[in-house]
Parts: C-alpha cells; structure tokens; sequence
C-alpha cells in the first residue's frame, strides 16, 4: 500500500487515542520544568523589570533563558523516545505500559540526548544560513531520535541513517508536519489573543494583564503544549515506522522484538 498523508494521520490517531492516557503523563511530567521555567521568564521578559534588576538580572535572565531551552531540547528527546516504544508496542498488538515505556526509552537516554542536541544544533544551522536549508534539513533529519531508540547506533550514525531513510519521502514528512502545525498555531495564537491581548498592537499588553489572568494563560498553554508535543512525537515515531517498512522491508513486529 501507497504511504500517504491520511495514512500517517489515521494511524497517529489510533495510537493517540488508544495511549492518550499514558502520553499525557509522560509528557506532562517530562514537560512541567521547562514550563514552569518559561512562565518564570516570560515574568523577566519586562523592560522595566530587568532595567530595574541591572547587569545581574540581565544575564540571569540571559542565563536562565538558554539553560532552559538545553532542557527544553533534551526532555524533547525523551519525550519522542517514549512516544517511540508506545507506538512500537501499539502497532504490534501489545499494551503498552508506563514501566515498560520509560524502561526502553530511557535505556537508551545518552543516545537519544545527544541525538536530538545534534538534531536541533544541525536545524539552527540550516535557518542561520537560509529559510530553505533549515526547512530541507527539519524533513531530513527528523527520524534521528527514532533511529537512536530502536538501531543502537551513535548519535551522529541516527542523523545520517535519517537522512538517507528520508529521502524520497522528505515531502510527506515536511507536509505532515506542516499540516499539524496548522491545526495547532490558531490555537496557541488564540491564547494569546484572548487571556494577554493583541501583542502587535500593543507589545507591553502582557505585563499588564492581572496575575490570575496571566496564571490561566500559563495553565492552558501549559495543556495545549502537552497536547501538541505528545501528538507530534507520535507522528515522528508513526513516519519513521512506515518509511522504514516501505523502504527496507523491516516491520513493526522486527522492531518491536528490539526491546525484548
């Protein structure tokens, strides 16, 4: 059968809806101390508040900002390396578990951290240069946390065993993700709009809203989050699953027998 668009999609469904339980939780866990640390930026994030604070604010500010997104990067990363052997076990025909999901991820933690640090450095990289080798590279290199959970290679073999998996069907991962970010972006856009005000009419409307206001907004973007990122890393496992199958003849049931 044809590898589509719809086919990915009905199946991330499937398994979504069959593991939405068990997403939640680990993403939620995995993504409440970046959240926390990003509201508590977005409070810094106040002209007046860092004027106020001088030079050691400023570079807390600055320091706090970057060691959060190196968090951020890395429980990624593990989020999509459970979301991995959750949708393994789900197209073989096993029940996926909370002990069983995190024992075979985190089995393979240093490889998966170095992955997708390689992973987003290799992004950042594309877009420094131009739009359209960081939106090549985002396509062609999007399977390498797979890769790193279920072929026991070296973080720098998973973005080349990526790369080469991914060509032919770099479109369909692109458009894949593409499209759900289409469905998501109102969302978040949305929350903004509604709890914060209009931020291109006015730029100093979030530091002006009442603390309880500010708090919902935290709170429900917090969910929305978790949502959109457990759904995305289905997908990503979902792409790797199906092109790998089409393009080498290796099953759900081979790579399911990786983690016995």
């Amino acid at each position: 059968m044809e590898l589509t668009l719809g086919h990915v999609f009905k199946r991330t469904a499937e398994i979504v809806r069959a593991n939405i339980g068990l997403l939640a939780i680990v993403t939620g866990v995995l993504l409440l101390p970046t959240s926390v640390a990003n509201a508590v930026i977005s409070r810094l994030n106040n002209p007046q508040v860092l004027a106020e604070g001088g030079v050691k604010m400023i570079f807390g500010y600055v320091g706090l900002s970057f060691l959060n997104a190196f968090v951020a990067v890395a429980l990624y990363g593990l989020i999509q390396a459970v979301a991995m052997t959750i949708a393994v076990d789900s197209m073989s025909g096993a029940q996926p578990t909370l002990g069983a999901a995190l024992r075979k991820a985190f089995g393979h933690f240093w490889p998966v951290i170095l992955t997708v640090i390689l992973q987003t450095v290799a992004w950042m990289a594309g877009f420094m240069l131009c739009i359209v080798p960081g939106l090549i590279l985002i396509a062609a290199l999007a399977l390498a946390v797979p890769v790193a959970v279920t072929e026991d290679v070296s973080a720098a073999e998973s973005l080349r065993r990526s790369w080469g998996l991914s060509k032919g069907r770099r479109k369909l991962i692109f458009v894949a993700f593409v499209a759900f970010g289409m469905l998501m972006f109102p969302v978040q856009i949305g929350l903004q709009f509604a709890f914060l005000g209009n931020p291109f009419r006015d730029p100093q409307a979030i530091f002006n809203v009442p603390l309880g206001t500010w708090i919902a907004h935290q709170l429900l973007s917090y969910v929305v989050g978790v949502c959109f990122i457990a759904v995305a890393s289905v997908l990503t496992a979902v792409l790797y699953i199906e092109i790998k199958n089409e393009k080498e003849g290796v099953d759900v049931q081979s790579l399911a027998a990786v983690f016995t």
